[in-house]
């Protein structure tokens, strides 16, 4: 189980330096001495397959070098990449230097970490990447830049806004992103979702026909988690019709929701943190996720699952995290002839045990390791 942790890990670095290479470009080498290191690793935990039951210090030695795999996979998936510090606005010393190089039309910043939108963004033509560490209001672009036939603040070049807040999500802002992949909204979302006058504000995410990543982060803060679950999702087709991978946290979405999800047509990744959907049965529909490939469920208290392999017929993994109170994985699973890897991270050990009886072609992964033999 630890040769394959390390090739996920593995796989996640290429992918890295594949897809994201001008955004690591300051730590190319040390990802590529990273990966050449992995390797090495990987050849030596297949080489103590076969003798790790017999010297327990082998056995001791995999089960951490798993651990760390583990928290390394999950620090590559959720950290934002880096920027150096003179490319960071929302610092004065450096916001100053930064608006006038993008003034000039300068093409060397493509990322800023922003603490405080104090800036007027929509003046950075140049901005690709917005990744703020709160969620965060961003400015309504001054009633005086909209006049006229051709918008002068439309930034065709922004990629990324990450944690900006639901308030944000207006006609006004995000009609000057026509081009945006990434999106995550964090805040209470039922600003987002509540339909007033036959519209609401997720109407304006579904006009980002680029849009590839969506990230929903259900934040309630004073209120109090229960008062904030959002009653429902918007009909499948006010979704951005691009959209590839879907990510839920706190929303407290009652299962039969998964219907509308299970629409979308080019969804492949799906990710449902922690209380995402809350209740004790989830029946899958047939007829959706056709392109589903990745689903990981969070923190639930999920406790039967009922699903057939044709409902997910291009799923290569499932991770489960936290999901304690659940008593077996569907048999359907194991009938998945596309399906790869199988983790399991502190869940029940009756589904465990059923994980193992419907094993054929993919590879099973248990967190804690030793979690199956636990009395």
């Amino acid at each position: 189980m630890a040769d394959a942790a390390v090739e996920f890990l593995l796989g996640n670095l290429k992918q890295l330096l594949v897809y994201n290479a001008s955004l690591i470009s300051n730590v190319k080498d040390q990802v590529d001495s990273l990966c050449n290191d992995l390797r090495l690793l990987a050849a030596f935990v297949k080489e103590t397959t076969e003798s790790r039951n017999k010297h327990a210090v082998v056995k001791e030695l995999v089960r951490r070098i798993r651990i760390e795999v583990y928290k390394a996979e999950d620090i590559v998936d959720m950290s934002p990449p880096a920027v150096e510090e003179e490319n960071v606005v929302g610092f004065d010393k450096e916001a100053e230097m930064v608006v006038g190089w993008l003034k000039a039309d300068s093409k060397e910043l493509e990322v800023s970490s922003v603490v405080d939108v104090k800036a007027d963004l929509w003046k950075l033509l140049q901005l690709r990447h917005v990744y703020t560490s709160a969620a965060s209001d961003l400015p309504t672009p001054s009633s005086k830049s909209r006049k006229g036939s051709k918008d002068p603040l439309v930034n065709e070049n922004l990629r990324t806004m990450s944690k900006v807040s639901p308030n944000s999500c207006t006609d006004v802002i995000l009609a000057r992103t026509p081009n945006l992949q990434k999106l995550g909204v964090r805040g209470n979302l039922t600003l987002l979702l509540d339909d007033k006058k036959g519209s609401c504000k997720f109407d304006n995410i579904a006009k980002l026909s680029r849009l590839e990543k969506l990230k929903l982060l259900n934040d309630t803060y004073p209120i109090p988690p229960l008062d904030g679950k959002l009653r429902g999702l918007p009909e499948w087709y006010k979704f951005p019709p691009k959209l590839k991978k879907l990510t839920l946290s706190d929303t407290m979405l009652n299962w039969e929701e998964m219907s509308v999800i299970g629409k979308l047509l080019g969804l492949e990744v799906l990710k449902l943190g922690d209380n995402a959907f809350v209740g004790e049965r989830w029946v899958t529909p047939d007829g959706g996720f056709v392109q589903l490939r990745v689903l990981q469920i969070g923190k639930t208290d999920l406790v039967h699952w009922e699903a057939f392999g044709h409902q997910f017929p291009q799923l290569q993994r499932v991770r489960l995290k936290h999901c304690e109170q659940l008593v077996k994985i569907p048999l359907g699973l194991g009938d998945i002839s596309t399906l790869e890897v199988m983790e399991l991270s502190w869940t029940s050990r009756l589904a465990i045990a059923s994980a193992r009886s419907i094993q054929k072609n993919f590879k099973l992964l248990v967190f804690p390791p030793d979690q199956e033999t636990q009395a």
